[in-house]
């Protein structure tokens, strides 16, 4: 799972940036492939990294998030096609 592998291997910080990021982007690009309910993942993927007291929020939860297995086609279609293959 190419989420998971981000996750292990960036800073907080950067998790948090990352995932944010790319599901603002898919919520808010102005085509016919928008999906806004991905805006609102962004907000809850920073939430839940951010739950530092919550053992049962740590990253591993994030799978249950809706959306995330469409955030996850997404990247890993844009690492695909990027120049990192």
């Amino acid at each position: 799972m190419l989420v998971k592998f981000i996750l292990d291997r960036l800073p907080l910080k950067h998790q948090v940036e990352y995932l944010r990021n790319k599901a603002v982007y898919l919520g808010t690009r102005s085509n016919q492939n928008r999906q806004p309910h991905l805006y609102m993942l962004g907000k809850q993927i920073a939430e839940i990294l951010f739950e530092e007291d919550d053992e049962s929020k740590k990253p591993e939860s994030l799978v249950w998030l809706p959306g995330l297995q469409q955030l996850e086609n997404h990247i890993e279609r844009e690492f695909k096609s990027s120049t990192f293959k």
